[in-house]
């Protein structure tokens, strides 16, 4: 073979494998091509990005869908049919007051904008049509691009998104907190801790072919940890078999925690503390989280239960008042995705404050009541994951649930 046409040939190949992978990566991890042409949509704020075998479309804020082509369309693209009035800074023009604090409202491929305090319900697009919506609605919607805030003068905070750091699964899932409070399917609502509220949010997690879901991310010692609740009981089982209320020395917790933690992977797993103070069924959910951090287990463990305030706060406080009581939380169980999911007597962590002799348990008809600590009921075993995990794959629904691994 002449050395020309080898040297052709090898150029064809290198060409070849680089198309191959780079469409692999964007099919799998639902990403923009890197051989692509490109058109933009209002300003910028949506695309499209055609590739040589795949379509990335970007809709809106952090909705992205990546079709083989000849595919139809997984999401609509259009052009805005608003018309700005004005697009205004309430708190600067009103010199209101403002916590201050980096609030995001919005995030593209490479950037999230942030304003330099909290101020996301005061940022306020006014349309001729007499309709107003906050800025990141609007952005979301389409209706403005980016570059209109630079003509109104909104000033924001734009940082560039580190790859690396967002491969980490729980910085993955920090992208993909809820803006202005407007609650999907698919992102986080911050409150005490990032939690995924509503009747069924995408928050499946595969581990060692056992489907998990995720509670929310907390932080412990400086470090963001993924909170998960297994799907399937492991069984039922007495809080207690000496009938005390004691969580650090109850025969479950050491039943968890030897027996039960030979079936994990314990490099995936992270050791910490777990709020165990006692609570009772008339508290509400606005006071239940601040009443069980008040006492921590003295050891570190990798396996514990679901706290009451996990169950209360997984339903969205739009959907049931914070100031329900525990023991009518069963007006609100059908929003509720935990609740969904258990529909049966369940163990919770926190002891009940009124007996030593008691704790407390998810009631089938969707409440917060308490019982004697011999007495069986389901286990849902609870774990923290690792902070150092990395997100793989998958869009966290029950059909297609992350992957994640150490590398």
């Amino acid at each position: 073979m002449k050395k020309g046409l080898k040297i052709l040939l090898i150029i064809i190949g290198v060409l070849a494998s680089v198309i191959i992978l780079d469409t692999i990566q964007a099919k799998v991890f639902n990403n923009s091509p890197l051989l692509k042409i490109r058109k933009n949509f209002n300003g910028g704020s949506t695309y499209i990005d055609k590739g040589i075998f795949v379509i990335h479309y970007h809709c809106n804020n952090n909705e992205k869908v990546t079709t083989w082509k000849g595919v139809k369309f997984a999401c609509s693209v259009k052009e805005s049919t608003k018309e700005i009035e004005e697009i205004v800074d309430l708190v600067a023009k009103d010199n209101l007051s403002c916590d201050e604090a980096l609030e995001k409202f919005y995030q593209d491929e490479n950037y999230t904008y942030s304003y330099s305090c909290l101020k996301s319900d005061k940022v306020i697009v006014k349309y001729t049509d007499g309709t107003e919506e906050t800025v990141s609605q609007a952005l979301k919607n389409a209706n403005i691009s980016l570059k209109d805030l630079d003509t109104y003068n909104i000033s924001y905070i734009k940082e560039k998104i580190n790859k690396n750091e967002i491969s980490l699964f729980n910085n993955y899932l920090l992208n993909k907190i809820c803006v202005d409070n407007n609650i999907t399917n698919n992102c986080l609502v911050k409150e005490n801790g990032y939690r995924f509220e509503g009747s069924s949010p995408n928050n499946y997690v595969l581990l060692n072919n056992d489907l998990w879901r995720i509670i929310g991310i907390f932080e412990f010692e400086q470090k963001n940890l993924i909170k998960l609740i297994k799907v399937n009981s492991i069984g039922e089982f007495k809080w207690d078999s000496k009938n005390k209320n004691d969580w650090e020395n109850s025969s479950l917790n050491n039943y968890l925690n030897s027996d039960y933690l030979n079936n994990l992977d314990t490099s995936i797993l992270e050791k910490v503390n777990w709020n165990i103070e006692t609570t009772n069924y008339l508290l509400d959910a606005k006071n239940i989280y601040s009443e069980e951090i008040k006492k921590e287990t003295q050891e570190k463990y990798y396996v514990g239960l679901m706290n009451v305030s996990d169950y209360i706060l997984a339903n969205p406080s739009t959907h049931c008042s914070r100031t329900t009581k525990l023991m009518d939380y069963y007006k609100c169980s059908k929003d509720n995705w935990l609740y969904d999911d258990i529909k049966s007597h369940s163990w919770t962590i926190n002891p009940c404050d009124s007996l030593p002799t008691n704790a407390n348990f998810l009631e089938p008809a969707g409440h917060i009541a308490d019982n004697k600590a011999n007495v069986l009921y389901s286990v849902y075993p609870v774990i923290y994951l690792n902070s150092t995990l990395k997100y793989n794959a998958g869009d966290g629904t029950q059909n297609n649930p992350y992957i994640i691994s150490l590398n």
